[in-house]
């Protein structure tokens, strides 16, 4: 071995490099990022305050003292364990709340546009039904091809005066909305369990989560007042007799 000398870290080198390599594509494939991803922080406000989730559950200090009470080693990184922590808050909210999905609670009756509708019908649709967003379908499938709300449109009016009067808003001539809408849209279906309907209304900034079905079709709507009324239905009837 010594006549060999550091030739001897050539296969030593190459062998632990496969082993890295392998682990890193075996680690990848099976849905395990490494190195992990920093969680994100902050909100959709991009404000200092935590998300609405998780302003009245553990802390960051919570779970040193935990780990301190524990009092042993855990092969676990401080963020697995707070995801953890989460997913079980989550499954106990749901067991509580039972099997209340986006179908009871959502609403069915819809106004929606389609993409070649001009800007200033889909703010005329917004205003006179007191909508925040207004779902853009395509005119014969129904398939939900984008979202517009009310900041999106109020990006693209001309003032006629120095005041500014909502109920005389001047929008440029021509837009359609295809060109202002969001899309992706982040939508739900069905079966889609209220636990996380809270999660993505509250934490995501949305006002509302459209509804659709196998084929990508729009079958309702749920805002954030439905869902309040639906937690608050829920409340009641768990209210003690």
């Amino acid at each position: 071995m010594h006549a060999y000398g550091y030739r001897l870290l050539y296969p030593v080198a190459l062998n632990a490099s496969l082993l890295v390599l392998i682990a890193l594509f075996y680690n990848n494939i099976s849905g395990h990022r490494y190195p992990k991803p920093k969680p994100q922080k902050g909100n959709a406000h991009h404000t200092l305050d935590p998300l609405p989730s998780e302003r009245m559950s553990f802390s960051e200090d919570d779970i040193a003292r935990a780990l301190a009470d524990f009092g042993e080693y855990v092969d676990v990184t401080r963020d697995d364990l707070a995801q953890l922590i989460k997913q079980t808050e989550k499954h106990a909210l749901r067991r509580s709340m039972g099997e209340i999905v986006a179908a009871d609670i959502m609403s069915r009756d819809l106004y929606w546009s389609t993409p070649e509708c001009q800007i200033q019908r889909a703010w005329q649709t917004l205003r006179e039904h007191r909508l925040h967003s207004l779902p853009v379908l395509e005119p014969d499938s129904h398939r939900l091809v984008g979202i517009v709300t009310l900041v999106d449109l109020l990006k693209h009016f001309r003032p006629a005066s120095a005041r500014l009067n909502f109920g005389q808003l001047k929008f440029l001539r021509g837009v359609q909305l295809q060109t202002i809408m969001s899309t992706p849209v982040v939508s739900v279906t069905e079966d889609t369990h209220m636990v996380d309907l809270v999660f993505l209304l509250s934490d995501r900034g949305l006002h509302a989560l459209p509804v659709i079905d196998s084929e990508q079709r729009l079958v309702g709507m749920i805002t954030q007042t439905d869902l309040i009324a639906a937690l608050y239905r829920n409340w009641l009837k768990h209210l003690p007799d």
